[in-house]
């Protein structure tokens, strides 16, 4: 299983589901009410409780966030275990400070005159910006930092690169939800630290076991599913594809991962180079396969071969006409636009009731539907 993943949908659920409902509705948790979404509502009391005056453990907490963060070496670990002694006893969180020519989120002091302070960066249901994180990386010159990855950003993988500049999180040691639990199982805290810590909790629950809901929650419309804190149809359908794909890495003949990323209007959980997929079938015209949200499509990439891209198109949705296969695709798409270059082959719509079912249809599909996928 990847690293990136929160729980798995065999995991023992951190509390029930009634339980969660029953907070939400009467709003007895107050990052919940403020906005588990917004990064502002973590960066206020992030900034509280790194502060010595509110909660005397705030080395300890911290301490343990860095031995507990992923790193992209083991020197990266050693550096921040030495940076962590130039910690002074008493220290105040600040908010908004520059570091490469950027803003952090957070940012702890040493006050030492010498050492570096702490970026904390956060993301909740956003990735990596244009080059945010390789300019802070090259700002500390080998010294630590961490991100927070604490909503979607927790279970999405790096995006593809399609021609855009995010290079990914640097020398940050990435924080998760799950691993911020598993690093404060034992520490005693004021009021806000319960209330921050029970609304993680709820999000690795909702990220988590988005297939493991109560009977009387399944049949309900994703949009009524904000009462157990769903922030948006988008954020489920990253849960769902993020139990798919874990079953896909291990259950799947294709030999390639499936990537989850954002694709704008939706959540989009991609099959990677492999021979079912990217595969050059034209002159300058790829085609691969991925969901978006509950649909798995069958595209084509087309550079600067746009009639080579339609003829290709038109004669493929003809030769799949005669293919058998229990899961027939969706109305054919519309006729691809001049000057496309994402193009829609065929889609099928696919029923998400279990995550072992849908790789399970899915695998049938592909290999049924790449029949006439043969490299240019």
């Amino acid at each position: 299983m990847r690293e990136n993943c929160e729980t798995s949908s065999t995991d023992t659920s951190p509390l029930p589901w009634k339980e969660l409902e029953d907070r939400l509705r009467n709003g007895s948790n107050p990052v919940e009410v403020a906005g588990y979404g917004r990064e502002s509502t973590h960066k206020g009391y992030l900034s509280w409780m790194l502060d010595t005056s509110h909660w005397p453990a705030a080395p300890q907490a911290l301490r343990l966030l860095l031995e507990r963060a992923t790193w992209p070496g083991e020197e990266d670990l050693r550096r921040a275990m030495v940076w962590f002694q130039t910690l002074p006893d008493q220290f105040q969180c600040g908010c908004e400070k520059p570091v490469g020519g950027r803003k952090v989120d957070l940012l702890v002091p040493t006050n030492d005159g010498t050492s570096p302070d702490l970026p904390i960066e956060l993301k909740v249901d956003s990735g990596p910006g244009d080059k945010q994180f390789e300019e802070m990386s090259e700002a500390r010159r080998g010294q630590p930092a961490l991100v927070l990855l604490l909503g979607t950003a927790a279970i999405r993988d790096k995006t593809p690169d399609f021609g855009d500049k995010t290079t990914g999180f640097g020398v940050f040691g990435i924080l998760r939800p799950k691993a911020i639990l598993d690093a404060w199982r034992n520490l005693q805290g004021p009021q806000p630290v319960s209330d921050w810590i029970q609304a993680l909790e709820h999000e690795v629950l909702r990220l988590g076991h988005p297939f493991d809901l109560p009977r009387e929650y399944q049949q309900q419309r994703d949009q009524d599913l904000g009462r157990l804190g769903y922030r948006s149809d988008k954020h489920i359908w990253y849960a769902r594809l993020a139990a798919v794909r874990d079953v896909m890495t291990t259950a799947s003949p294709f030999g390639a991962p499936w990537t989850l990323y954002d694709g704008g209007y939706n959540a989009v959980l991609n099959l990677s180079e492999c021979q079912w997929s990217w595969v050059t079938v034209a002159a300058g015209v790829k085609a691969y396969w991925e969901f978006n949200d509950d649909n798995l499509v069958l595209k084509v990439e087309q550079r600067e071969a746009d009639a080579a891209a339609r003829a290709w198109l038109s004669q493929y949705q003809q030769q799949a006409a005669s293919i058998t296969s229990p899961h027939g695709p969706k109305a054919r798409p519309k006729k691809a636009k001049a000057g496309s270059t994402w193009i829609s082959v065929l889609s099928w719509r696919i029923t998400f009731r279990d995550p072992h079912q849908v790789a399970a249809d899915a695998i049938e599909i592909i290999r049924a539907f790449s029949k006439y996928l043969v490299p240019a």
